[in-house]
């Protein structure tokens, strides 16, 4: 089962998912990597030919170096299931019970996210410019210095987020949910289906 998929190009492509499986693509052929864990794999990120990370179940994380895949210790014991950054020395990952942890080129430390919702997704337009998604309406917002709640007006699952920039944001959910950021506010479409 493959949970998540990433790439540079069509002839460099990872994909990650069962049992820490993670497979790449070289344009001819998928061919195994090994990983070092048996977790479940969620989320991954690839920066360039040589750099990735994916994280999973019971708080894995693996990074991909030219030397190969390596874990790497979050300090959490909860499913991961996103990741973002703009390089690969400057990641967010989410999970359960509103955990946000930070990488920082060597090492994972805890962020105070200020929920204990289930947290999907995960998008930003720079380092001081990222939101969250999760259960229950969730979407979070990092400035910088500080993750802030944003009021949604829905009880939907979020489970997508994505842009093109800082002032075009689409967040998706249960029930038909789209959320769309214009620089000014919040819009909820409803017309989705």
């Amino acid at each position: 089962i493959i949970h998540a998929v990433a790439g540079m190009s069509s002839n460099h492509v990872f994909a990650v998912g069962h049992e820490g499986t993670v497979l790449f693509w070289d344009g001819r052929r998928w061919q195994g990597e090994p990983t070092d864990t048996t977790s479940e794999l969620w989320g991954l990120i690839v920066f360039d030919e040589e750099r990735a990370m994916a994280v999973g179940d019971s708080g894995a994380a693996v990074q991909r170096t030219e030397q190969g895949w390596s874990i790497t210790e979050t300090g959490v014991d909860v499913r991961l299931e996103a990741l973002w950054g703009n390089d690969a020395d400057h990641l967010f990952a989410v999970g359960e019970a509103g955990t946000i942890i930070r990488w920082n080129g060597r090492s994972w430390s805890p962020m105070e996210s200020g929920t204990d919702a289930h947290l999907n997704a995960i998008w930003g337009s720079s380092a001081s410019n990222v939101y969250v998604a999760g259960e229950d309406g969730t979407l979070l917002h990092w400035n910088g210095s500080q993750w802030t709640s944003i009021e949604t007006g829905t009880d939907a699952d979020l489970n997508g987020i994505w842009g093109s920039g800082s002032n075009d944001v689409i967040v998706i959910g249960g029930r038909g949910t789209m959320l769309l950021w214009n620089g000014q506010r919040w819009l909820e479409r409803t017309d989705v289906t």
